[in-house]
């Protein structure tokens, strides 16, 4: 596709693009949990639990110290912590897990780090989906 052309071009590029309900900027670290409505995208720090009803993005160099609840996430940072999404989970090259995955799909790139115990299928307890509060172990 061309840097520059019509506006039909980049209404398409656009579309493409991924539209996120809450960014936390690099160089940002938010204390205590966060509960998004949407998609989410970290750059920075998040030292306590994120749920996002929608997708969530990590960005190598963020990091997110806690429980992880999502639709869906793509992973390229840091994560300690259980992870929980509804459908599919990414770990990208650079990533680093430490923690179990509870997810309906799990794709690891090489060049990721994943320590800890993998339950795929649909056979977890609402509880554990996004936005359905925090479930025991």
């Amino acid at each position: 596709m061309k840097l520059f052309g019509s506006g039909k071009e980049r209404e398409v590029a656009r579309e493409a693009s991924p539209t996120y309900d809450t960014v936390i900027g690099a160089g940002c670290v938010v204390r205590g949990d966060l509960t998004v409505r949407g998609a989410a995208h970290v750059k920075g720090e998040v030292r306590g639990g994120v749920d996002a009803s929608g997708e969530l993005d990590l960005d190598l160099g963020g990091s997110i110290l806690g429980e992880v609840k999502a639709e869906r996430a793509r992973i390229a940072g840091r994560i300690e912590g259980d992870i929980r999404v509804k459908d599919s989970l990414e770990l990208r090259k650079g990533s680093h897990l430490r923690g179990d995955v509870y997810a309906k799909s799990f794709r690891i790139q090489d060049g990721a780090i994943f320590q800890g115990n993998c339950h795929m299928g649909r056979d977890e307890p609402p509880a554990y989906l996004p936005g359905a509060g925090s479930g025991a172990k």
